[in-house]
C-alpha cells in the first residue's frame, strides 16, 4: 500500500490520451473508498491528490482501452518533494490488458484474465506431443514456457460412416479437429443410409431409385401404380358402409351443373351444351343417356364431382328394398323411384341401381331402357 500525507499526489502521463482509464482505491481514515478514476493525458498530471487527513492508496488499477499498445508511467509525488516512479517508465501495456499495483507488487494482466509474466528466465527447450489419453501431472520440467509455445496435438484421419450405428464411446486416443469430416457412404442395402435425389415439393410421393429415393407429384404417383394391370386376386374396393347421409364411394368425373344442384340430385349429361341437367323419365331425352348422382351441393354453372358408378347415402333418397331395382322417377326431376313408371305414353322405365340397405343406393345404371308406347 501507499501512504500519502496531506498534499502528496499520484500522478501519470500516458502515450496517448484518453485511451488509458485509471481506478485508485483506498482508505480516507478507516473508510474503504474509491479516491479517483478518469483517464490519462498525454502529459503528467494528478491522477489523486490526498487531501487534509493521511490517505491509504491499496490499489491503482490501469486498463488499455485503444486499439494499438501504448505506454504509460506512474509517479508519487510528495507534496514539497520531486515525483517518483512507482512503475516502471513507459510501461507497454498491450491491446485490451490491465496494469495493477498495490504499491509493493505489479501485476499486468492480458485479455483472457491470466497474468503476463515479465521476471522469468524463458528456455528454447522444444514442446512435446500432447495425446489425449495423457494423465494429468505437474511435470517435471523445470524451464518456464513462451507465450508462443506450442504443443503438437496427435490427430487420425476421419473415419467412413458406413451404415446406421448405435453411439458408443469409442477406443481412439487421437484428438479430433473442429473441422474433422467423416464421409458418409449411402447404399440401397440393409441398415444404409440413404441420399434424396432431386429437391421434392411438400404433398409428393416417395419412390426408391437405384441410388436413393425421389420425389413423385401424384399425377405422376397415380401414372406409375395404373400403368401395370391389378395383380390377380385383387381388386378395387368401395366403402362397406357409409356413415351418414350425402357420403359416398366409387368412380366419378368432373362435371359443369346446368343448374343449382343438390346432393342426391339424379342427372343426365345434356347433349346441348354437356352441363349436367336433373333427369326425368316422361321422355326418353332426359333419361336414356349418361346419367350420374351430384355428390355436393354446386351453384349453375359451377363443377362438381359427379357418381358414375358406386355407392350413396342421401336424406333425399325414398326407402330402398334391400336387393330391389332402383328407377327414375317420371313425376319428378331429379328424383328416383322404388317403382317403374306405367301407364305413360313415351314414359322411360330404366334401373339405375339397387338398394343396398333402405339407405344407400348401389348406383350401376342400366344401359338399356324401355320406352313405354
Amino acid at each position: 500500500m501507499l501512504v500519502l500525507d496531506n498534499g502528496d499526489a499520484i500522478r501519470g502521463i500516458a502515450e496517448v490520451a484518453t485511451q488509458l482509464d485509471f481506478i485508485v482505491n483506498g482508505y480516507v481514515g478507516t473508510t474503504a473508498t474509491q479516491l479517483a478514476d478518469g483517464q490519462m493525458a498525454s502529459t503528467e498530471g494528478d491522477l489523486y491528490l490526498s487531501g487534509a487527513n493521511a490517505t491509504v492508496v491499496t490499489s491503482i488499477t490501469i486498463v488499455n482501452t485503444d486499439s494499438a499498445a501504448r505506454t504509460f508511467t506512474l509517479y508519487l509525488k510528495p507534496s514539497a518533494g520531486t515525483s517518483r516512479a512507482i512503475s516502471p517508465v513507459s510501461l507497454d501495456l498491450g491491446v485490451g490488458y490491465s496494469f495493477y499495483t498495490d504499491g509493493q507488487r505489479m501485476v499486468v494482466t492480458d485479455l483472457s484474465g491470466g497474468s503476463v509474466s515479465t521476471s522469468i528466465a524463458l528456455s528454447d527447450a522444444s514442446p512435446n506431443t500432447i495425446e489425449p489419453d495423457d494423465s494429468a501431472s505437474a511435470g517435471t520440467g523445470t524451464a518456464a514456457s513462451r507465450a508462443d509455445h506450442e504443443h503438437a496435438i496427435a490427430g487420425a484421419a476421419p473415419s467412413a460412416i458406413l451404415e446406421v450405428q448405435a453411439q458408443a464411446e469409442g477406443s481412439s486416443t487421437s484428438f479430433a479437429r473442429a473441422d474433422h469430416d467423416h464421409a458418409i457412404v449411402h447404399d440401397i442395402t440393409d441398415n444404409s443410409l440413404v441420399t434424396v435425389d432431386g429437391t421434392p415439393n411438400d404433398d409428393e410421393f416417395t419412390r426408391w431409385t437405384a441410388s436413393g429415393i425421389e420425389g413423385l407429384t401424384v399425377a405422376e404417383a397415380i401414372t406409375a401404380l395404373l400403368a401395370v394391370a391389378l395383380p390377380e386376386n385383387v381388386t378395387v374396393i368401395l366403402d362397406a358402409l357409409l356413415s351418414g347421409d350425402e357420403k359416398w364411394s366409387g368412380v366419378s368425373e368432373i362435371g359443369t351443373m346446368g343448374y343449382a344442384a343438390t346432393v342426391g340430385d339424379l342427372v343426365y349429361l345434356a347433349v346441348a351444351d354437356t352441363k349436367w341437367e336433373l333427369a326425368k323419365a316422361d321422355v326418353a331425352a332426359t333419361s336414356k343417356g349418361k346419367i350420374g348422382l351430384v355428390t355436393a351441393t354446386t351453384a349453375e354453372n359451377s363443377t362438381c364431382q359427379v357418381l358414375l358408378y358406386g355407392k350413396m347415402r342421401s336424406a333425399a333418397f325414398p326407402a330402398f328394398t334391400v336387393g330391389a331395382p332402383v328407377h327414375i322417377s317420371a313425376a319428378t326431376a331429379g328424383d328416383m323411384a322404388v317403382a317403374a313408371p306405367t301407364g305413360t305414353t313415351n314414359f322411360v322405365v330404366r334401373i339405375i341401381g339397387y338398394g343396398n340397405t333402405a339407405e344407400d343406393l348401389f348406383f350401376c345404371p342400366d344401359n338399356t331402357y324401355i320406352e313405354l308406347a
